[in-house]
Parts: structure tokens; C-alpha cells; sequence
């Protein structure tokens, strides 16, 4: 019995790192279990030793796949290589002969090995998937551009206090002129028109995009029901974890029997997002399986809180984060308090926290599992 989470395995403090126990722990879950692993590594960025991942056991017989991704928000895949690492350091030694395994490590290696949620070309990859096709890239977002300057505003990065300020009074107005739903639609939806600009979804699909959807595609010809499970940390009460979908099938039910029943999608709490990773496999595994089952869930980590003023300093950790890439900052000592914010909303260094984080989200992946009869038991 583990009395911590957190003691299965140690959170890397680079990417480099992070890889290497990954590729150490594919390894020996093979070794352990007799599975016969399909190992690829992807080359993301030309001249740089950054790849994307990818461990494939196939199940000895059955049709069945439960697939783990990590780092689509770069920084984010520090916690999400920790979780991966620990599924296979025992627990999915239990998964049912008939399911498969896939686990895909560092989706975006570049944000993840510079901590940055973006790609080289400030890219959000998580509102850069063509679910729908080309026309995403040309989908409008009229209320991005009313606070655009106040996401983004030209110059070094300044102190805390005045660049939040100087945030509040442009969402403010932004408020006044045209409503908080607006405003809401505006800041969680993608934008393709600012490239320097917070949440830019691209011009067009991105290298680590193709790439996933390269080694996606096959699998919904491949296997009758597929569990996709994507691991982000950031929204949320601390070190709380949140299961966010949608389900319209009743053969796809998850529900407070898996251990809480999925937050509401984005569309029914009156905004939506765009071209979003777990979309993307939904419209393409029904596409080419309609008949087949597919269950697509965000498992999100919180790190800062819920409230209102949670979440205003959160995006003013944001736009500074951005503006100090594109512009710099005034000082060192702006530069060094910008990168610890910003870290400690996506990967904080305290170990109860990740001890929370782990533990969380070992038990959100047992019960989603298990629900589905996987057959997996993760043994704490």
C-alpha cells in the first residue's frame, strides 16, 4: 500500500527528463506484462531533439482502446507525463486481454521543453484540430478584437499591478460595450486573426497536429469503442480534479457511477469552443466508424481556484506571459515574478499539490475505466 500518490513516481523538472522516464517506463510495462509495445517518435521541430511520443499495445485479441494523451498545452505535460508514468508502474498492468493501450507523450515537446503552453508559431493546439475541416481557420471571433489590445498589448511587460490594471479597464469596457457572454465567447473560443495574440488557434493545421491525426486515424478503423483520455491542468479548484465532455450516445454513458458525472460541454453553458483535440477524434472516429463507440474526456487539474478573481489574475498571468515572449520585459526581476506565475497556474512546484494532482487523477482514470469495463484496477 503507497501512503502517497505521489511516491510512485517523480514530477521531471525538464523535458529531456520527462522523455527519457517515459520511454524507461515503456519499457519496463512491456517487460512486466508481456505486452508487445509499437514504439514511434515524431520529429516536431526541424534541428531540435523534440518528439512526440507514442507507446502502442495492442491488445492480443478484441477491439477495444483506451488512449492517454499529454502535453497538446506544452507546460501542461509535466503533470501529464507524471500520470502517464504512473498508469504504467503497475495499475494498467490489470487492463482486460481484449483492450489496447495507447499512450501519446509531449503532443506540443516544443512548449513543453521552453514550459510555454504554445507552439513555435504561438499556436494554441488545442483550438488548432479541424474537426470541421479548413473553414476552422477562418471562424470569426468579433469579441477577441474588442480586447485584443488588452490581451496584448504592445511593449515590455511591466509590473504586476500595472499590467492587471491596465487588463481590468479593458475588459471592463469591453464588458459595458457589448455583455459578459460576449466577453465570455471572446476569451474561451479560439481566435485566427491575431497571431501575437492569447488563444490564436493557427492559419492552418499545425506540424503536431497532422502528426496527431496520422496516428489517430487509423485507430478508429481499427478498434470498435475507443476511451480517449486528455490530461491539462490549470481550471479548477486547487488540486481538484474535473472530468469535462459531453455524451449523446446512451451506449457512451459515464455518469456519477464513474466517479462524477462529466461537467456540462461548453455549447450548453452558453459558449463553445473551437478545434479542440477530444472534437476532433469524436467527428473523425463516428466519420469513419459510425457505429462505433467513442468516449472523449478532458481530466483537468485545478491550480489556482473558481472564483471570479481566480480567474482575472489567471488571464493576467496569461497576457503577461505572452507579451514578456513577444516584447520582453522592463526588468529581471518582471521577468523572473512573470515565469513563476505562470508556472506555478500549470505545473506549481509544491509537492502537496502534486500529490493531490496525482492522486486525483489516478482515481478520476480508474473509475472512467472501470466504467467502461477496461478491467483496469488501479491499486493505491
Amino acid at each position: 500500500m503507497l501512503d502517497s500518490p505521489a511516491m510512485i513516481v517523480d514530477f521531471a523538472e525538464s523535458y529531456s527528463a520527462a522523455r527519457e522516464r517515459f520511454r524507461q517506463d515503456v519499457n519496463a510495462f512491456e517487460a512486466g506484462t508481456g505486452r508487445r509495445c509499437t514504439r514511434a517518435q515524431h520529429a516536431i521541430v526541424d534541428a531540435e531533439d523534440l518528439t512526440v511520443d507514442v507507446a502502442h499495445f495492442e491488445p492480443r485479441e478484441g477491439r477495444r482502446l483506451l488512449l492517454v494523451t499529454s502535453g497538446v498545452h506544452g507546460i501542461e505535460g509535466y503533470v501529464g507525463n507524471a500520470i502517464q508514468r504512473a498508469l504504467l508502474c503497475g495499475p494498467l498492468a490489470q487492463l482486460a486481454e481484449d483492450c489496447g493501450l495507447m499512450l501519446v507523450h509531449a503532443v506540443n515537446p516544443w512548449g513543453m521543453a521552453r514550459f510555454r503552453r504554445v507552439n513555435p508559431r504561438n499556436v494554441d493546439l488545442n483550438r488548432n484540430f479541424p474537426a470541421a475541416g479548413e473553414a476552422l481557420y477562418r471562424t470569426p471571433n468579433p469579441g477577441y478584437r474588442i480586447i485584443a489590445e488588452a490581451l496584448a498589448p504592445q511593449g515590455p511587460c511591466e509590473s504586476v499591478l500595472a499590467s492587471q490594471l491596465r487588463l481590468l479597464a479593458g475588459l471592463s469596457q469591453a464588458v459595458l460595450r457589448k455583455g459578459y457572454a460576449t466577453l465570455k465567447q471572446a476569451l474561451l473560443a479560439g481566435q485566427y486573426d491575431a497571431p501575437e495574440g492569447l488563444f490564436y488557434g493557427g492559419a492552418e493545421p499545425q506540424r503536431e497536429v497532422r502528426v496527431f491525426e496520422e496516428l489517430f486515424t487509423p485507430l478508429c478503423a481499427r478498434y470498435n469503442e475507443i476511451l480517449l483520455i486528455d490530461l491539462h491542468t490549470g481550471y479548477g479548484a486547487r488540486g481538484q480534479v474535473q472530468l469535462l465532455g459531453s455524451v449523446t450516445d446512451p451506449r457512451e454513458s459515464i455518469g456519477p457511477e464513474a466517479g462524477g458525472a462529466l461537467s456540462p460541454n461548453s455549447r450548453a453553458q452558453g459558449y463553445f469552443v473551437t478545434g479542440d483535440l477530444v472534437a476532433f477524434c469524436r467527428r473523425t472516429a463516428k466519420r469513419i466508424k459510425p457505429g462505433g463507440i467513442f468516449n472523449g474526456v478532458v481530466v483537468e487539474i485545478g491550480t489556482t481556484g473558481n472564483s471570479m478573481g481566480s480567474q482575472l489574475r489567471d488571464l493576467g498571468t496569461l497576457a503577461r506571459e505572452n507579451q514578456m515572449h513577444h516584447h520582453g520585459a522592463r526588468t529581471r526581476a518582471i521577468e523572473r515574478a512573470v515565469k513563476s506565475a505562470y508556472r506555478d497556474l500549470f505545473y506549481p512546484a509544491d509537492l502537496s499539490w502534486q500529490d493531490a494532482a496525482l492522486g486525483g487523477a489516478l482515481a478520476a482514470i480508474e473509475n472512467l475505466v472501470s466504467h467502461r469495463g477496461f478491467g483496469a484496477a488501479i491499486r493505491r
